[in-house]
């Protein structure tokens, strides 16, 4: 320990130690987030923005659609505004809003089958993946 270099390590050493240790280490936060909280009650509003068909009409569909209330895990009466069927055909027989325990999104037709499919999305309330064209978003209405 004679040694002026082991003494001067130590010295320089003890103050940055102290340092680490006062100086409290960052916690994690565990709090839950959500992107999308579900509503307390009551219909949800949206406006459904699609652009058109890649093979037919280059358009751009604006509508608004709402899902109703219903018991939990039940389908939800879904209601387009009339400007939305002639835009997109596909979802004319659309009558059910379903909310998936994963948390995507169909529009089912009255027999059951599943006519659009919608993720959450970045920026938006849900973003479609099936069917891959018209894409379409659904925006949520404040």
């Amino acid at each position: 320990m004679n040694n002026p270099h082991v003494r001067m390590a130590i010295f320089l050493a003890i103050p940055v130690i102290a340092l680490a240790y006062f100086s409290g280490r960052p916690e994690i936060d565990m709090s839950t987030t959500a992107a999308i909280v579900a509503p307390a009650g009551g219909e949800d509003g949206f406006r459904l923005v699609a652009t058109g068909d890649r093979d037919s009409d280059p358009g751009r569909l604006d509508c608004s659609l709402a899902a109703g209330e219903a018991p939990e895990g039940a389908p939800r009466p879904l209601r387009m505004a009339p400007g939305c069927m002639p835009a997109n055909p596909h979802l004319a027989g659309a009558r059910w809003w379903l909310d998936r325990p994963d948390g995507t999104v169909a529009l089912a037709a009255a027999d059951g089958r599943i006519l659009a499919e919608f993720a959450a999305g970045d920026g938006a309330a849900f973003e479609s993946y099936a069917p891959r064209y018209p894409l379409m978003t659904l925006l949520a209405d404040d």
